[in-house]
């Protein structure tokens, strides 16, 4: 009886461990062998990840990316009958859903925990964007992810409820310090045209003694699962490519 206890027990740790994991890849494997094997190395906790980072181009008409190791721009999407910052804006929303699946979402365990005493932010690029001088300047991303639901897919979720786990998490992201403007946190963040943004995923990884403490005080308070469960949080933003040193301390790819 106590095997069997015991096999119950580690078969509950390995799908809780696994399922963000293989949730993550599953996500990732339509984007290409280079994201899947991005998120499989971010789980792995090694000091550098084989991530790609894309190239994406915002015109007044279109939306051009290119992806690592491409020679050439491919198309993203189109403005069609809509009005430029709209499309410009269904393009950053997706673009922040890729970089959040990429780095394995809000259940994700990706990178090390490097330091006993001291939490970190971990952060993994994932696109450089360029607004085009013909795409003018782009505000209310913010907005545009609070109201509108991914096109082209079945979605009961807008932008902002894909990108956060619950209401926690959400008051989290929009407050989440990291010395520098960042959209979506920012609701009067300003896209200007000619300037360069970058796409990252960051966790934040609470030391390797908190994280001992808090596992260790749950499971004594009678939450035996807590010491499978994934006690940093996730977020993905985007910050003007200058200042991404200032958001990430400790970038890994």
């Amino acid at each position: 009886m106590k095997i069997v206890v015991v096999l119950i027990l580690i078969g509950i740790a390995v799908i809780i461990f696994w399922s963000p994991l293989s949730t993550a890849i599953a996500s990732q494997i339509k984007g290409g062998g280079g994201s899947a094997a991005c998120t499989v190395s971010l789980f792995e906790g090694k000091g550098l990840a084989k991530c790609p980072i894309d190239d994406v181009i915002i015109y007044d008409d279109r939306v051009e990316i290119k992806k690592e190791h491409e020679t050439e721009y491919g198309k993203l999407m189109e403005k069609g009958s809509r009005a430029k910052d709209e499309m410009a804006k269904e393009a950053l929303a997706k673009l922040l859903g890729s970089c959040y699946d990429r780095g394995g979402g809000h259940g994700s365990r990706a990178f090390s925990r490097n330091s006993w005493f001291s939490s970190e932010g971990v952060c993994l690029e994932c696109s450089n964007i360029v607004i085009d001088d013909s795409a003018g300047n782009i505000n209310g991303l913010t907005d545009y992810l609070e109201k509108n639901k991914p096109k082209g897919i079945t979605s009961k979720k807008t932008y902002m409820e894909i990108l956060t786990k619950d209401n926690t998490h959400r008051d989290a992201y929009m407050n989440y310090d990291l010395d520098a403007e960042l959209s979506p946190q920012s609701e009067d963040f300003t896209f200007r045209q000619g300037e360069d943004y970058t796409i990252f995923f960051i966790g934040r990884k609470a030391a390797k003694i908190t994280n001992l403490f808090n596992k260790f005080k749950h499971a004594v308070e009678g939450d035996v699962f807590s010491l499978f469960k994934n006690s940093d949080t996730y977020f993905t933003y985007i910050i003007k490519s200058s200042e991404l040193g200032i958001a990430c301390k400790r970038k890994v790819n």
